[in-house]
């Protein structure tokens, strides 16, 4: 490593672990600091149907996506405040710089706050100036080190990792063409990115294709209550108790305890009253426990005077709720101040000209403050400063973006109830303007970055702060007051909003007005679940954590089995009540899809005995008209055992069950338990049950557990020579995979492989892959076994030898010798050795690769797929030429078999091409012409070649894009994946995809690949446009995807005739319950916020009129079709019963029909 670049690293080292690893260690509300290893990070897959967890360490490693295997590199991690985005940062350059994780990936590790970049705003703003003022202003060598690094960056980008820490901060400060839009947007590209973001709209990703998209779940069960009792949260351990009883009682308090910052809080300001508290349910009332109690710390340490006389710690301790807050009201006002015109104004951290400018404004308006506001904000717990070592040049910050919210929701709500003008400053380049609180509402209820702020207001009203009593009549007028216009007129998003106002006003002894309220909401969201359950298959909304426990067990209990099923499929994912588990386990042996799902959720609920008992019996009883349960159950097995004696107990009593698959149960959850009873073993070591296969797994545990004890590992070892050679073979296994085996041990283990019995042979093979390394001598004697008389001992063999490549290539032949094995499952395995072997001499790829395409063995046929399996691996650049040479003098169109046979070839030699990256692109280019009209099966393994190019002209690029014109999804999506990942592609390859729209068969994936460019050309845009208008019904929604990012499109929306507008608010509305999509109409102008676009389009008034007058009645239809539809059944019903029926008759159907239309069309 160069000097400049290793004096560079070790700079950078320091930064991030100087100070005892200040930096990344987690600092609580106290202000006191807990090692990282105290949090625990855990992701979800975004839009998984099985929500799968995906473990820290193996964030980078391969999986299957679009049927194909890929490596993440660019990773977006989604979470909402406080669940801990930053944290899941600094554990990762801890894991990096502690525990050497990924170090195979990456050389070097950049974890950026993405705040740090607000304020910044010259024209020219570069890696070097980032490099020098995040990383290394403080060092001597500043201007060497960011010369250095920025070097790296440049020429070395895809060693480094990128750790952009909250886009959701500065994804609304920059246009895409600023200086600074164009430099963030530098950043998301870059080769290895891991981005974090709240939930937002986050336009910025939509040209960078994310290879992985995770979202951060927070703290499990098991985590909160080993959190709440860690000594470093709580010494005395009687009051970690009462803190994890009071959370595990409350299922509300659970949900708060899930976020890290809010269980933080908890411990941190808990005091027994809290416990008993009615009011202690929601967010709001958790960060004003913590507002109190942070306040009443800083009126003793500010040392405050009452009648002349300084507080002392005890009697600030016995002050209350309101005298704490009287006390400390100067303070409150500063920080409400702060909280507010900065969220106003897009400021978290606020320097010295800014704050100045809050104060005077105060001052200005006879607001009381603290005389010295400067040493006030250094002095209170409530804000830190920046790593400035200048007084003046130091910045503040509250001590997290809720904290801030919270505060600027206690100012909004002071002017709320009294119905103040707010007055904004002239801050970030916003001009001063005086606004009514309820014109403040209709501007900004919609505006993500307000989501949290809203929240708290709704919960302030309610609970009431500082000496302002809790007030229902003001909660109530405000929730209405959000219903008023503008109003989403989708639906959806505005009931999303709802949904968490709602969730912060207990339903407790409300007053008639807000219960009134609350029914009619609690109605229009199970309308809403129930229509996307039936018209879309599907139940996002649901998926909402404040989406209410009492509407999904309305759902539950009284619509249809179909609503039913989709709304069980959705709270698989969320947390449910006790009430909804007892429900939901009632319907364990009911149908066969309740019974599925209902197993599903129940696998990963606190469940209790008894219902663990009927999942069992489930299991026994086998039910063959679904999916078999017992994976299922299994797993709520494994879990519960881990945690109740009881019901481990049960489970090891179903050892002896007459069922054998009860008793394979039982094995395979004890043989995953990590600390299994002393007696275990002795059941094992019974007659029969230690060579008992079934048991194998549980076995293996038990000892493997036992085996620290010195008298367990002297009777494992002395059963290596048992008579019997299953009990032989069974030890082998338990004593391989342990690193710490003496010497003797370890011979006596390998002495195996010549055991007169071939299984204890193989066992013997098979164990001695759990050792890191092999010596020679005993690589020698696996090598002897590729001639064993048994296959599966020579599998084994070759199994073993693969695992540890020898680089003297002293059993390379011996391998080769076995690719003619007559056991198919050897010879394959023994190819993929060949494959895997980092040192391959060429002379044997020449070798095979002769053998392969002119086979002298009359047993092996050309293109024998054992040899190509060999030869699937990077071949000297003459092999490819050859390879391209024979696929172009092939002839596929042969007459017979012979054309057949000619065919098979071509795929065998594009298969192999596949894993050949530097082709010579002018032959290249001759295949995919000559390929591009042929079979899927062909045109397939073309796709592949070519997109194993580490580079592609554009004429190769051209090439690739012929071929989305294809109705194979397998062969379109491989095209698509890889133009997906290019930045910017050739124009007349993005003509040739926007060209095509109208007639491909499958339109969805040109169509994707257009989105996710930087703005189109106007040709191609108005390519684009043309497909949309000519569209038909199958193919509108895909073509739209194409163009929902350009403002063009929204601007010509009212010019399109009624049809197209219906059939895109059915789009909009659909996508509406799972992405944020609202459209409504402010100051004249038609506000957009989708995913891919936010912007105002102005509208003069009669297109506004007719956009809003479509939009209804599209919702209307579409929410109400099944209604009309039962209308028209009994209308045709009706026709044919009055037709023998008299005029009065006639009069009486027309009376309910009117009726029935006046309700269908006049209902919302």
């Amino acid at each position: 490593m160069p000097a400049r670049e290793y004096y560079t690293k070790n700079a950078l080292l320091e930064f991030y672990t100087q100070d005892d690893d200040k930096r990344l260690q987690i600092q609580r509300l106290s202000g006191d600091r807990l090692p990282v290893d105290h949090c625990y990070i855990n992701l979800n897959v975004v839009d998984s149907d099985q929500g799968d967890e995906v473990p820290l360490e193996s964030l980078f490693d391969s999986r299957e996506q679009g049927g194909r295997k890929i490596w993440p590199k660019k990773i977006f991690i989604e979470g909402q405040a406080g669940v801990g985005k930053t944290t899941l940062c600094k554990k990762v350059v801890h894991d990096f710089l502690y525990r050497n994780l990924w170090s195979d990936c990456f050389d070097w590790i950049l974890w950026l706050p993405l705040r740090h970049l607000k304020g910044k705003h010259a024209d020219s703003y570069s890696m070097r100036d980032l490099f020098h003022h995040e990383y290394f202003s403080q060092h001597q060598d500043s201007a060497l080190l960011a010369d250095t690094l920025d070097s790296i960056v440049a020429w070395n980008s895809a060693r480094v990792l990128w750790l952009l820490d909250g886009l959701d901060e500065v994804s609304q400060d920059w246009d895409a063409d600023s200086p600074m839009g164009r430099f963030l947007q530098t950043l998301l590209k870059q080769p290895q990115t891991i981005i974090s973001s709240r939930p937002y709209s986050t336009k910025q990703l939509s040209v960078v294709k994310q290879d992985l998209k995770l979202r951060t779940v927070g703290f499990h069960a098991e985590q909160i209550e080993n959190y709440v009792r860690a000594k470093e949260i709580h010494p005395d351990p009687e009051t970690a108790d009462k803190i994890w009883e009071f959370i595990d009682e409350h299922s509300r308090i659970r949900d708060i305890a899930q976020i890290p910052i809010q269980l933080d809080a908890l411990c941190y300001t808990w005091k027994e009253p809290l416990g008993n508290s009615n009011t202690a349910r929601t967010m709001t009332t958790i960060y004003q426990a913590i507002c109190v109690e942070l306040l009443r710390k800083d009126l003793w340490r500010r040392e405050k005077t009452i009648d002349g006389r300084t507080l002392t710690e005890q009697q600030t301790e016995g002050l209350s709720e309101f005298e704490v807050q009287l006390h400390m009201k100067e303070e409150i006002n500063l920080l409400e101040a702060l909280a507010f015109h900065g969220l106003l104004a897009s400021i978290i951290d606020f320097d010295a000209p800014v704050r100045s400018q809050i104060y005077q404004h105060l001052l200005n308006g006879n607001v009381l403050v603290p005389r010295l506001h400067e040493s006030t904000i250094k002095e209170i717990s409530f804000l830190r400063s920046s790593d400035a070592t200048d007084n003046a040049q130091q910045s503040f910050h509250f001590l997290h973006l809720t904290v801030q919210e919270f505060f600027a929701a206690r100012f909004f709500a002071k002017h709320w109830t009294t119905q103040a003008t707010i007055h904004s400053l002239t801050l970030n380049g916003r001009t001063d303007t005086d606004i009514p609180p309820q014109v403040f509402m209709a501007r900004e209820k919609y505006n993500v970055r307000y989501e949290v702020f809203w929240r708290f207001v709704a919960g302030f009203l309610y609970v009431g702060y500082n000496h302002q009593k809790p007030s229902e009549e003001h909660t109530a007028a405000f929730l209405e007051a959000m219903k008023n216009k503008p109003r989403d007129m989708l639906g959806p998003m505005h009931s999303k909003l709802m949904m968490r106002l709602w969730s912060e006003v207990p339903a407790s002894n409300n007053i008639a007005r807000l219960r009134s309220l609350r029914q009619s909401h609690y109605q229009q969201l199970a309308r809403w679940s129930s229509f996307e359950a039936t018209a879309y298959d599907k139940g996002e909304l649901a998926e909402e954590a404040e989406y209410p426990d009492a509407v999904l067990y309305s759902l539950l209990k009284h619509r249809s089995s179909d609503v039913r099923l989709h709304v069980l499929n959705v709270i698989a994912q969320r947390r449910v009540s006790t009430r909804l588990t007892d429900l939901i386990a009632s319907w364990v042996d009911q149908s066969d899809g309740v019974t599925s799902k209902s197993l599903k959720i129940l696998e990963r609920l606190d469940l209790s005995l008894e219902i663990l008992q009927s999942m069992t019996y489930l299991v026994y009883k086998q039910i063959s008209s679904y999916d078999s349960p017992f994976d299922i159950v299994k797993k709520s097995l494994c879990r519960h055992s881990l945690t109740s004696p009881s019901i481990l107990g049960y489970v090891c009593s179903l050892l002896d069950h007459k069922s054998f698959i009860v008793r394979k149960l039982a094995v395979g959850v004890l043989a995953q338990h990590p600390l299994l009873p002393r007696s275990m073993a002795d059941w094992l070591d019974q007659e029969g049950h230690f060579g008992d296969c079934l048991v194998k797994d549980l076995r293996t545990t038990v000892w493997q557990q036992l085996l620290p004890s010195q008298n367990i590992r002297e009777d494992i070892v002395r059963r290596l020579k048992h008579i019997d050679p299953a009990v032989r073979g069974v030890a082998a296994l338990i004593l391989g995979g342990r690193s710490d085996l003496s010497k003797p041990t370890f011979e006596a283990v390998a002495e195996l492989l010549s055991d007169t019995k071939w299984s204890v042979r193989e066992a013997a093979a098979k164990a001695l892959r759990g050792q890191s390394e092999l010596p020679h001598h005993v690589l020698d004697r696996v090598a002897g076994l590729l001639g064993d008389h048994h296959p599966l001992v020579r599998y084994q063999a070759v199994k073993t030898l693969t695992k540890y490549p020898d680089d003297e290539l002293k059993y390379l032949d011996d391998l080769v010798l076995r690719l003619e094995d007559p056991d198919f499952s050897v010879a394959y395995k023994a190819s993929e050795a060949i494959r895997k072997h980092p040192k391959v001499p060429r002379e044997l790829l020449y070798h095979l690769f002769a053998q392969m395409i002119d086979p002298q063995d009359h047993h092996t046929s050309r293109f024998d797929p054992i040899f190509r399996s060999a030869l699937r691996r990077g071949l000297p650049p003459d092999l490819g030429n050859r390879l391209l040479d024979l696929a172009e003098l092939a002839d596929i169109e042969g007459e017979g078999g012979e054309g057949e046979e000619e065919e098979g070839d071509v795929e065998h030699i594009l298969d192999l091409l596949g894993e050949q990256p530097f082709l010579p692109p002018g032959k290249l280019l001759q295949l995919s012409e000559r390929f591009v009209t042929s079979d899927d099966r062909i045109a397939r393994a073309v796709v592949k070649t070519l997109v194993a190019q580490a580079h592609l002209p554009p004429p190769l690029i051209l090439a690739l894009t012929r071929f989305l014109d294809r109705a194979d999804k397998a062969l379109v999506l491989d095209a698509t994946l890889w133009l997906l990942e290019q930045s910017e592609l050739p124009h007349e390859a993005l003509a040739l995809m926007a060209g095509m729209l109208p007639t491909v068969p499958i339109p969805e994936f040109p169509a994707i690949i257009l989105s996710r460019q930087p703005p189109l050309p106007r040709e191609i845009l108005n390519l684009a446009l043309s497909a949309f208008r000519l569209a038909t019904d199958e193919r509108y929604a895909e073509i739209h995807e194409a163009l929902e990012r350009h403002d063009a499109f929204y601007r010509m929306l009212p010019q399109l005739p009624v049809h197209d507008l219906q059939r895109l608010c059915r789009i909009w509305l659909r996508r509406s319950f799972g992405e944020r999509v609202h459209f409504y109409f402010r100051d004249g102008s038609l506000v957009v916020d989708t995913p891919d676009f936010q912007g105002a389009i102005p509208m003069p008034r009669y297109q506004r009129i007719k956009l809003r007058l479509i939009f209804r009645l599209t919702v209307v239809a579409c929410t109400r079709a099944s209604e009309i539809e039962r209308a028209r059944s009994w209308i045709r019903g009706s026709v044919a019963w009055t037709s023998s029926h008299s005029p009065w008759a006639l009069a009486l159907v027309a009376a309910l029909l009117a009726v029935i239309l006046r309700g269908v069309l006049c209902s919302t």
